[in-house]
Parts: structure tokens; C-alpha cells; sequence
């Protein structure tokens, strides 16, 4: 709206409103409102109309203006700078916007002077030099310092064109210095001599003083500062020579240390093949027949020492850092070794060799150990010389047919150990922990690597058979256990364990068919047994004894004949018992078994018939209860090794002791003669009772004993739920087992050879053998194998 008010118009600046003056016109000029004319036509006088004010074009023609101003007005508008944002005033080269060159400008056409003169231009024109004839000329023979910078201007900048010389002639030069008012005279210097004539422009001649100095300044200062700069120029070209000469000097020098390292180096590569043709040498001479006539011990001595000698070459000519880069450790050092050693173990068995030619070897290890330069070399050496030179010669001798691990079990198991301790004894004040290192490397080598597949494949292939001895051959505990400790493998140490067990189980089996003595088949199976208890854990062995000896045990001890006279009993069997349980191979239970199943009926039953005898002896009574009281309950004076003691578990157990109390009342009943009380102690017959059914009995307590301490515990084995209710359903033998204790018949599994059917156990009712075939009974009747129910067996028995 401003600006239509600017522009002349009034109102609001609408379609409708109207110009309230010219465009050009002043804001001070006041245009009078249109009065009538007079009579003559004209406006009344002190009055301008408007065609008076605006312009004609003719006006516009004389004037030459721009329609709305006059001839000086404003031809351009205004220009506006911006001053930057926190830029203070007058910092820099901002210029305000009233010192603009164009908006002064338009001020001054604004108020009708002459434009004002651009400072720049002015400051130009007074720096500008007049340009005169002489520019380009120089005033000497030799350039002066302003002709270089003013009439070679941009000669040294890059970039710019060096300017033409301008020639002039001297006539020209004459003529100019006589034209004008004679201000412009030029002098001319003659410089050929003392007497000089100055050359006037009018033709005098006359002598005077020749100013001189400055002309003669100018070229001296000129002529110094050329030479300066060529001195510069001369001592930087001198200095870069000095230095390329130091670097070409320095190069020198380096490439003659370099030449001499190459030297020293061939020197010593040369050493190093002669080192190397020795080693070939004494390897043709430990293979030539003179060599024959040699021990062993003679050929490793010769070794040994040669290698002496070559190490001290080796090691005294080169450095620590050159043995590094020459790589002693994996190439040079098992280049020279390992072929030498090879050489003289080719002829060598290590099964056949003693003891003294591992020390021999041990202490040559130890000198060459201390010709090294330091302790880890030392080690590096020994470890060469073991595993990559002694290892695989024993290695290949163990893996090969000629070492048998049944039979040379000692010749293997010595020449390992004696490895080892040459191995331990090659380094003096060598650290406990680079021995471990080395001896569980030669473990994994020889061990793990060649023994222990051979017993692996040994046990597999191993029958028990009777030497001339009648005792076994080779029983398995002499040629396993003593490889036991340096077997880490714990897969294949599973795996031997497995087969262990079960060639054991072979092992009893074949003494129980090959030995008829009961005594001697107890002996032999705990001499077989016994050495394995530390080895298995007491389950595994119990199982085993129970399985392959009690039973065979319990028959032994039901045939033994009770004698009243003590020094006519046989009391091996018993004295047996007690050792074979005092060793720690048979369960408290086994024991008992046999004891309460086997012996205890049968001395029960022999005291109540001599008791019933009408000329029995006391005395002799007496003496045999006092005998087998002692043999039973007495603790002896020794306590055994490896288990608990016989005689303290029996005097813990209340069912023998209840045995001996009963005995007791039968001899106090017939001193007495109370035959009423002494029939009520009668036993029963030792048929019906035996090992097996006092296992089972007590089996069973042990069993009820549990379930009363856990409560919550349930045999699933026995019994299990039936589907959606609560009932418990027994098995087929528990019914079967119940239905004979309801009817007063013994009911346990058979044992011996006879003791399972198509893999089915078989168990003894009363004396019918029977077997059990999806909750059918069979019973062996005649020849064959027939079912029957339970109550013809129960007629039948």
C-alpha cells in the first residue's frame, strides 16, 4: 500500500483509486486543483496546470531523459548490501551500503552534482606510473633493479608472458628531449675518460663535473647482488653435492657390509655343507663292514662323539640370530640327527637291548646338550633326539609281530621305562615341568600310539587255558595292569576295562568246568579275582563272585560232613570261605548266605542228633560247640587286610548268633533232660535249606528295610499301575512266589549250568525246575518242557 502511495496513487491503493500525481513528479511540487480559464483562455496567473508540469515530448527530446525524470535524474536504483550476521562495523572490507560506489552515485544525481570520484580509481591513477618513451629501455649496460621489476615485470611469475623489449632510436630520444619548454632535457654521460664534455643542447661544449656516483652505485650495488645471488646458487649447488656424496658414501659402506655379510654367510653355508658331508661320512662308515666288529655300545659312543664335535662347530660360528634364520631347531640340526641315529638303531632291536646302552645314550645326550649355546636350545636338542630319533625306531619295534604284549610284557614295559628315564636324565638342571612335557610326549608315542591297540587286540584274541603248572597261562592281570598307569585315553581304557570283564567271566566259567576240587577252584578264581578289586569298583567285583564262585562255593560247603569230633573235622572248606570274604571280593550278603544257608543248618542238625544220642559225651559236646563257637565268633589276633573281618560280621549278625544261643538251650536241655524242650529246638533238615534261599530272604529285608526308609520308593520292575485306577497288578513270579510261600514250598532261582531256558531264568519249586513264558508256568516233565498249573506242581511237590 506504501508503495502505491509512493507511486502517487490515493484511497487504499484499490482498482478504484485514483493517481494522485505523475509519475516523476516531486512529492514537494503541489499540483493546484483545475480553476475555470479566463477569458483568454489561460489559468489564472500564480497557477501551473498539469500539462505544464509533465513534460512534452519535444522536452523529452531536448532533454534526453527517461519519460519520468529530468536530466539529472536517478538512472539505476538503489543497491542493497546485507551486512553478514556479528559482523561488527567497519571490520574488513564490508563496505556499508551509503560507501557503495553506486548508491553514492545515485545521491549525487538525487541532488544534482557531479558524481564524486571512485577512491580505488583515484589511489590507481596517482600509482600509476606516466608512461614515457624510455619504458623498456634500460638506462645501462648492465639491468638495473627497477628495469627488472618494472620493465621485466611477470618475467619471473609463472604463468605470464614475458613482455617484447621496445627499441627506440637515440634520434628519437634526441628530439624529444629539445621539444617542449627545455624542462625535459636529457644529459648525456660520456664515460670513456677524466675530461668530459657535456653535450648541451644549444652546442656548448663545456668541461664540468660528470655526476657519476649514482650511475656508478647503481651498477656496484647491481653487480653485488648478482654475485650474491651466484654465491647462493654456488653454495646450495655445494652443499647438495656434499650431500649426495655422504649419501653415495653411506651407500657404499652399506653395500660393502652387505658384501661382506654375504661372505661370511657363503663361509658359513660352506661350513654348513661340510658339516653336512661329515654327517654323510660317518653314516657310510657306521654302514661298512668295518662297523661290523662294533657293539652297540662302541657305534653309539662313535655317534655321539662325532655329533659332539659337530655341534661345536655349528654352534661356535653362528650366532643365536643366525641360527634362528638358518631354522637350526627344524631343518639343519633333525637333518643331521635323525639320519645318523636312524643308521645306528637300523641294526639295533630294543627288546634285546640292557639297561646300559639307554644310559650310554642318556648321558651322550647330556654332552651335546651342553655344547648349545642356551636352555631352550638345550631342550629343543634333547627333545630331537628322543622323539624324532629314539621314539620311532621303539615305536616300529613295539607295532611289528616281533613283540607279543601277552607274552614279552616285561621286554616292552623295560624299554619304555627305560626311555623315560633317559629322557629324565639327558639334561642336566632341566625343570620338572619340561620333563612332564617330554614324558607325556613319548607316552602318547609309544603307548597310546603302539601298545595300547596291541592289548586291545590281545584281550579280544585271549582264551584261558592251564599251563605245566596247571595254573592259568598268562592270566590277564600280569600283562594289563603293569600299562594301566601310562594309559590316558579313557575311551579305550573304557573299552579294555569291558573286555577285561568279560574274559574274567570266561576265566571262571573254564575253571569251574576244568577244576573238580571245589577248594582249588576257590583258590584259583581268587588268585584271578583278587588282583582286579582296586581297578573295578566293589559292585562289579561282587557281581562277578556272586555270579561264577558262591554258587559253586555253597555246594562245596553243603558237602562238608559235620564231624562232633573237632580234630576230625575238615575245616578247609570253612578256612577258605574266610579268606576268600576277608579279601574283599565277596558281599557281606554272599557271605552270610553261605554261611546261614550252608553250614549253620548242618551243625545245628548234627548237635541235636548227638544230643539225642543216649550215650552221648559232654565233654566231647562241649569241645564241639567251644570249637566251631571259636572258629566263628572269636575275633582272631590279626586284623585282615583288604575287607572287613570274617568273624566281627558274623558276631553282628543276629541270625547266627541266634544259631549258637540255640545250640546253647539244647545242651543246657539235655544236661536237664528236658526232652520236651529239646524236641521243641529241633532243626530243620539242611535240605531245605541252602545258600539261595537264605540270599533271597535276606535280599528281601534289605528290600523292605529300604522301602521303609523311603516310603515313596516303588520297584517298578514288580509292579505298576493299571490304567485310570489306583490297583497295583503283580507279576506273574511274585504270584507264583506267593502261592509257595502260602503252601510251605521253597521257591528261588536255580543256579549253575542248568539256569536258563531260551533265555529265560529258571527257578526252583520245591524240587521242579520251572520257567515262566508270558504268564505260563512250565515245568520239566520227562523230557520235555510242558505247562501245568499251580496247583498240580503244588500236588506234586
Amino acid at each position: 500500500m506504501r508503495l502505491l502511495q509512493k507511486m502517487g496513487y490515493e484511497g487504499s491503493g484499490g482498482l478504484g483509486s485514483k493517481r494522485r500525481r505523475a509519475v516523476g513528479v516531486p512529492a514537494n511540487v503541489t499540483i493546484p486543483p483545475p480553476s475555470a480559464a479566463g477569458e483568454d483562455g489561460h489559468a489564472e496567473e500564480g497557477h501551473r496546470s498539469v500539462e505544464s508540469v509533465i513534460p512534452t515530448p519535444a522536452a523529452l527530446d531536448d532533454d534526453k531523459g527517461d519519460g519520468f525524470t529530468n536530466k539529472r535524474g536517478i538512472s539505476r536504483p538503489v543497491e542493497v548490501v546485507v551486512r553478514p550476521i556479528g559482523l561488527g562495523l567497519g571490520y574488513g572490507n564490508f563496505k556499508e551500503q551509503t560507501k557503495l560506489k553506486v548508491n553514492r552515485r545515485i545521491e549525487a544525481e538525487v541532488r544534482g552534482i557531479e558524481p564524486p570520484e571512485d577512491e580505488d580509481n583515484a589511489g590507481t591513477k596517482k600509482a600509476k606510473r606516466e608512461s614515457s618513451l624510455y619504458d623498456g629501455i634500460d638506462k645501462s649496460l648492465l639491468p638495473s633493479t627497477d628495469s627488472l621489476l618494472n620493465g621485466g615485470r611477470g618475467s619471473w611469475r609463472r604463468g605470464e608472458r614475458k613482455p617484447k623489449r621496445k627499441i627506440v632510436n637515440y634520434q628519437d630520444i634526441l628530439n624529444r628531449s629539445t621539444a617542449g619548454d627545455g624542462s625535459n632535457k636529457m644529459k648525456i654521460i660520456d664515460m670513456r675518460g677524466a675530461a668530459n664534455i657535456v653535450l648541451r643542447d644549444d652546442g656548448d661544449q663545456n668541461k664540468a663535473d660528470v655526476p657519476i656516483g649514482e650511475e656508478l652505485l647503481h651498477n656496484v650495488t647491481l653487480v653485488l647482488n648478482t654475485h650474491e645471488g651466484q654465491l647462493r646458487t654456488s653454495s646450495y649447488v655445494i652443499q647438495s653435492i656434499e650431500r649426495k656424496i655422504a649419501n653415495v658414501e653411506s651407500e657404499c659402506n652399506e653395500m660393502e657390509e652387505r658384501k661382506n655379510a654375504i661372505r661370511n654367510r657363503c663361509d658359513k653355508m660352506k661350513l654348513a655343507l661340510d658339516v653336512a658331508e661329515e654327517a654323510e661320512g660317518l653314516i657310510d662308515e657306521l654302514t661298512s663292514k668295518k662297523s661290523s666288529d662294533m657293539s652297540s655300545n662302541e657305534k653309539l659312543d662313535l655317534v655321539m662323539n662325532s655329533l659332539q664335535q659337530i655341534f661345536t662347530k655349528l654352534y661356535g660360528n653362528f650366532s643365536r640370530d643366525e641360527r634362528t634364520s638358518l631354522k637350526f631347531e627344524s631343518t639343519l640340526i633333525p637333518s643331521i640327527v635323525i639320519p645318523l641315529l636312524g643308521t645306528l638303531t637300523s641294526s639295533l632291536s630294543p627288546l634285546k637291548l640292557n639297561t646300559t646302552w639307554m644310559d650310554r645314550l642318556a648321558s651322550g645326550v647330556k654332552r651335546l646338550c651342553d655344547t648349545v649355546g642356551s636352555y631352550d636350545e638345550a631342550c629343543a636338542l634333547r627333545e630331537i633326539i628322543i622323539i624324532n630319533g629314539i621314539v620311532p625306531w621303539i615305536q616300529s619295534s613295539l607295532i611289528s609281530s616281533k613283540w607279543d604284549p601277552v607274552q614279552n610284557v616285561e621286554a616292552g614295559l623295560g624299554i619304555y621305562e627305560a626311555l623315560v628315564g633317559c629322557a629324565n636324565n639327558s639334561l642336566q638342571g632341566a625343570e620338572r615341568e619340561d620333563n612332564e612335557i617330554l614324558k607325556e610326549s613319548i607316552t602318547g608315542e609309544v603307548v597310546q600310539t603302539a601298545v595300547l591297540p596291541k592289548l586291545l587286540r590281545a584281550v579280544s584274541d585271549w582264551r584261558p587255558k592251564f599251563d605245566n603248572e596247571h595254573q592259568i597261562d598268562y592270566p590277564l592281570h600280569l600283562w594289563i595292569l603293569p600299562w594301566l598307569p601310562y594309559i590316558n585315553n579313557d575311551s579305550m581304557l573304557g573299552t579294555l576295562l569291558d573286555n577285561v570283564r568279560r574274559n574274567l567271566t570266561k576265566a571262571f566259567s573254564f575253571l569251574g568246568k576244568s577244576v573238580s576240587k571245589d577248594v582249588e577252584f576257590i583258590r584259583l578264581c581268587l588268585a584271578t579275582l583278587s588282583p582286579w578289586k582296586k581297578l573295578f569298583d566293589d559292585a562289579t567285583i561282587f557281581q562277578l563272585t556272586s555270579d561264577s564262585v558262591s554258587p559253586r562255593f555253597a555246594r562245596s560247603l553243603a558237602r562238608v560232613e559235620i564231624c562232633i569230633e573237632p580234630a576230625e573235622q575238615d575245616w578247609e572248606h570253612l578256612h577258605v570261605l574266610f579268606v576268600y570274604f576277608e579279601r574283599g571280593v565277596m558281599s557281606v550278603n554272599d557271605f552270610i548266605s553261605l554261611i546261614e544257608g550252608e553250614v549253620l543248618p548242618a551243625w545245628a542238625h548234627a548237635l541235636y542228633h548227638a544230643l539225642q544220642r543216649p550215650d552221648h559225651d559232654m565233654n566231647a559236646i562241649k569241645k564241639f560247640y567251644t570249637a566251631w563257637k571259636g572258629r566263628m565268633l572269636d575275633l582272631p589276633a590279626q586284623i585282615c587286610e583288604g575287607g572287613p573281618s570274617a568273624h566281627h560280621v558274623l558276631r553282628s549278625d543276629s541270625l547266627v548268633c541266634r544259631y549258637f544261643f540255640g545250640g546253647l538251650t539244647m545242651i543246657q536241655a539235655a544236661i536237664e533232660s528236658n526232652h520236651s524242650l529239646l524236641e521243641s529246638l529241633k532243626p530243620l533238615n539242611p535240605s531245605a535249606c541252602n545258600y539261595r534261599i537264605s540270599l533271597m530272604h535276606r535280599s528281601k529285608e534289605r528290600s523292605a528295610q529300604n522301602e521303609k526308609q523311603q516310603p515313596s520308593a516303588i520297584h517298578v520292575s514288580a509292579r505298576r499301575m493299571m490304567g485310570g485306577h489306583n490297583r497295583v497288578e503283580a507279576s506273574f513270579q511274585e504270584v507264583v512266589e506267593a502261592f509257595a510261600n502260602q503252601h510251605g514250598i521253597m521257591f528261588h532261582p536255580k543256579s549253575g549250568s542248568n539256569s536258563m531256558i531260551d533265555g529265560k531264568p529258571v527257578f526252583m519249586f520245591g524240587e521242579h525246575p520251572v520257567y515262566f513264558d508270558k504268564n505260563v508256568l512250565f515245568t520239566f516233565r520227562g523230557s520235555n518242557w510242558q505247562p501245568i498249573s499251580l496247583e498240580h506242581l503244588a500236588q506234586a511237590c
